[in-house]
């Protein structure tokens, strides 16, 4: 019995290992894929209405679109939106900066708590 006690031990600690293993994986990829399309307030700003994607995506990098907000309004009819989250700033203070675009230029620029992000 005191053995079969030590294996169960040593399989519940390996399977608790296991598992805080690919939690701590999965925050260091979110963190990374969220870091890729992570912009300054600066360059936020210096955005105009009616540059065109393309432009933006070019300077800025690719924006996330997998991402969406909860308790939001609705993305306006005809556009598709996108999501960069802001850089250089703490998690509680952070912001996620919504852009839409209609026909392939910028047409509403939003920013949001990045809490309100909902994540796949």
């Amino acid at each position: 019995m005191g053995e079969d006690s030590g294996l169960v031990g040593k399989v519940l600690l390996l399977g608790v290992a296991t598992v805080a293993g690919l939690v701590l994986a999965g925050v260091f990829v979110t963190s990374r894929n969220l870091d890729s399309s992570a912009i300054t307030q600066r360059q936020y700003d210096q955005l105009q209405r009616g540059q065109t994607r393309t432009a933006i995506e070019n300077r800025l990098g690719a924006a996330r679109t997998d991402l969406t907000l909860a308790r939001t309004p609705a993305a306006p009819k005809g556009t598709t939106c996108a999501f960069y989250v802001q850089k250089d700033a703490a998690l509680k203070d952070k912001r996620a900066y919504r852009l839409c675009y209609l026909r392939g230029r910028l047409m509403i620029k939003d920013t949001y708590s990045y809490r309100a992000l909902v994540r796949p």
